[in-house]
């Protein structure tokens, strides 16, 4: 497949931009000389208010955080509706839940938060990947004394505008949990206190419990792979097919008398897994989970086949082999993080990486590129 010449010069726009940026910043660290005091760090705020797999991404960085500040009070400000990622996460000691980000066009939901993070008394704030002007103007104002997050765009972006230390822009593209270290590194280096930088998501014996009971119940055999697949997505221009998932499930079975187990929530089974089943000629089953369930249940599974969605960090969490399908997002950033994980990314067709939810074409390029020969021959590999 030839590729564009607008994908050709993004390339290179894009370093001279890196170069741009961490020339900006040289010159304006210049003029920085006040360093951070570990001895006055009594009580720390990690900020990252995103999604699923953003909270994952972020875990090496809170387990380093964790390593260098052993006996401080680590504090997360997260959304309420993900509680379930962090709980049992020995890396913090309380969670400040939010319904929304802050915004200072909500002044008296902007002082609500104010108050609760005046009422920690920290010392330490760390923005992970996706700060904002509201996130920045709330810990100034909150009167912490060291503020640090990530810089990506030039002398003074607007999502670091209040920070007191930003990490160095990379001169290339980085995956989010490099960058998320990169914030860390600005205390101590990270590196120094993680013997394996990886992703956790911890679950209770009740997760375990209930997932051998699920195994038991579906008679699923642990003599025989099991593989979990995740074909569904809010993101239409994330969608592989139905009919491609059904032949590479069917072809499992076939080649290596796998048990196939679909995931995801009511939205999932009735939009893609009734759908792939249909096409199918063998058996499979449908594993409707929690989060931590879920994580319980892909641990006993042999590998994770899933589209562009937290669930490919879930299943890297889980610590087994991970392929992921990727059209519209960017794998270099938001790939399944560890060695065995994989991708299928066809950089090659024509708007690869448009970030979009919705294909603006119709025609779904990047991810009619993925051919299910593709798919059979990378799990061949991994299996």
């Amino acid at each position: 497949m030839v590729e564009p010449l607008s994908k050709r010069l993004q390339r290179p726009i894009r370093n001279i931009y890196y170069r741009f940026n961490y020339l900006m910043f040289r010159l304006f660290r210049l003029f920085i000389t006040r360093k951070i005091d570990h001895a006055k760090i009594k009580r720390i705020v990690v900020i990252e208010q995103t999604m699923i797999g953003d909270l994952l991404v972020a875990t090496p960085s809170l387990k380093a955080l964790r390593r260098i500040f052993p006996k401080r009070r680590i504090d997360l400000m997260m959304f309420d509706r993900f509680r379930d990622v962090m709980s049992e996460n020995p890396d913090i000691d309380g969670m400040i839940g939010i319904e929304r980000s802050p915004s200072i066009f909500r002044p008296s939901e902007f002082n609500r938060l104010l108050g609760r993070i005046k009422k920690g008394r920290y010392d330490l704030a760390v923005i992970l990947h996706h700060g904002t002007f509201a996130n920045s103007l709330l810990l100034l104002l909150a009167g912490i004394r060291y503020r640090i997050g990530c810089t990506k765009a030039g002398l003074l972006p607007r999502k670091g505008f209040f920070l007191t230390h930003k990490s160095m822009p990379a001169l290339r593209p980085q995956h989010v949990v490099e960058q998320n270290l990169d914030v860390i590194s600005l205390l101590d280096d990270p590196k120094k206190h993680l013997k394996e930088i990886k992703l956790e998501m911890h679950y209770g014996p009740s997760d375990t419990k209930w997932a051998d009971r699920f195994l038991e119940k579906s008679g699923l055999s642990k003599k025989r792979p099991i593989i979990a697949i995740h074909a569904g997505t809010r993101h239409p221009s994330h969608e592989w097919f139905n009919d491609r998932f059904a032949d590479v499930a069917d072809w499992l079975v076939d080649t290596y008398g796998a048990q196939i187990v679909f995931t995801g929530d009511g939205y999932d089974k009735k939009n893609f897994v009734d759908k792939i089943r249909s096409f199918m000629k063998h058996d499979s089953v449908y594993a409707k989970t929690t989060l931590k369930q879920c994580v319980a249940l892909l641990s006993r599974c042999a590998l994770l086949l899933s589209l562009d969605t937290s669930m490919v960090h879930i299943g890297a969490a889980s610590g087994i082999p991970v392929l992921g399908l990727y059209g519209s997002g960017r794998p270099v950033s938001w790939s399944p993080w560890g060695k065995k994980n994989r991708v299928i990314f066809n950089e090659g067709a024509e708007c690869t990486s448009c970030r979009k939810t919705h294909c603006t074409r119709d025609d779904f390029i990047c991810m009619d590129s993925i051919s299910v020969e593709q798919v059979k021959k990378a799990l061949s590999e991994m299996l």
